[in-house]
Formats: structure tokens, C-alpha cells, sequence
């Protein structure tokens, strides 16, 4: 058994954890054991959340870098009572980076800010789906597949390839391999939770 299997079974176990828990660093865990299997590739990462204090609230982006998540921009401060932007300060990244599942997932967050308090939320890779899912590759994900019944999720006007890459953040080099319906039993995974 090489080291990636090996993990492999022990971010199984984690996920399955994770799922009875509900705890969010099982999860973290499991994805960071998988990276550690693997060479650097070369290949950008970066993951988003929401940060707020009394005052303004705003989304910071880290990058992975030789191994270490690092801060590597926020978006403009936005006012939380009055909703205007920060002015004069250069140097900010623009809102539109932020992904869309990102928005979506920063509404606990934007709550615990009305209440007066300070929040930050955990940070999201772009995507609901389990970090540790989305660190596998093609056949790993299928030997996975196979232990899980989901109901069917369809896409409209687009290939569930292109869906799970745009819109689920996973990556087209780790998928490549997968047939149709594997790809759509996946897509069903990231929509119900896994």
C-alpha cells in the first residue's frame, strides 16, 4: 500500500466521521492528509471567506503557497449599517472574485454581525462539496462513489463536467477519467452535502 492509499483509507474513515459529527476540521484534516501525498503541482489554490468587525465587513482570499495557506488579498471594506464601500485606499481585490458559493454561504455570518458581534466564517475552496472529496483523484472518487446512494441531480444547458468544474470548484485534472454517470452521480454528492 503506497502512501496516497494509505491516506486514502484514512480520509475515508474521517469523512465518514465527519458526516456522524458534523465537524468541519474532520473534514480540513482529511483533505490536508491527502495533499500531503502529493508532489507540488504547480497548480494555484486558493479558498475565500467572510470577515467582519463592528464596523465593516469584507472577504478575505488566502492562497496555498509551498504547503501554507497565506493571505494574499481582501476585497474593499464594505460599511455594515450603511452598505457603502471604504474609500481611499487603493489595493483591494475586486468583489467579483469572490465566488458565488462563497456569498451564499456568508449569511450566518453577515447574521452574527447584525447582532453587534465580531464574526469571521470558516473559509470555503469555492465549493459546499467535502474538501477531502474534492483532494481525490478520479480513481479514488470512483472507488468512493461506490459507497454512497444519492438521488439523481440533473444540470441544464451545460455538461456535468463543466458543472463540477465551474460551479463545484473540483478540478478538472483530478476528474479526468470519470465516465457520464459517475460525473453525475459526483454532482449529486456536491448537492447533498458531501
Amino acid at each position: 500500500m503506497n502512501r496516497r492509499r494509505f491516506a486514502f483509507c484514512i480520509g475515508l474513515i474521517l469523512f465518514n466521521v465527519n458526516r456522524f459529527l458534523r465537524a468541519e476540521k474532520v473534514d480540513h484534516f482529511a483533505a490536508d492528509l491527502m495533499e500531503w501525498t502529493e508532489a507540488s503541482t504547480g497548480e494555484k489554490r486558493e479558498r475565500w471567506r467572510a470577515n467582519a468587525n463592528r464596523t465593516w465587513k469584507w472577504y478575505e482570499r488566502q492562497t496555498l503557497l509551498d504547503g501554507t495557506w497565506k493571505t494574499s488579498g481582501l476585497t474593499t471594506p464594505v460599511h455594515r449599517r450603511k452598505e457603502e464601500f471604504h474609500q481611499g485606499e487603493d489595493g483591494y481585490l475586486d468583489e467579483s472574485l469572490v465566488p458565488d458559493v462563497v456569498r451564499e454561504s456568508t449569511t450566518r455570518t453577515w447574521k452574527k454581525l447584525a447582532k453587534g458581534r465580531t464574526a469571521r466564517g470558516a473559509f470555503v475552496d469555492g465549493q459546499p462539496p467535502s474538501q477531502w472529496i474534492r483532494s481525490l483523484n478520479a480513481p479514488e472518487l470512483r472507488l468512493w462513489l461506490r459507497t454512497v446512494r444519492l438521488p439523481e441531480v440533473g444540470v441544464s444547458e451545460m455538461t456535468f463536467w463543466t458543472h463540477l468544474t465551474r460551479d463545484h470548484s473540483f478540478s478538472a485534472e483530478r476528474i479526468r477519467g470519470l465516465n457520464e454517470a459517475e460525473l453525475a452521480k459526483l454532482h449529486s454528492a456536491a448537492h447533498y452535502g458531501f
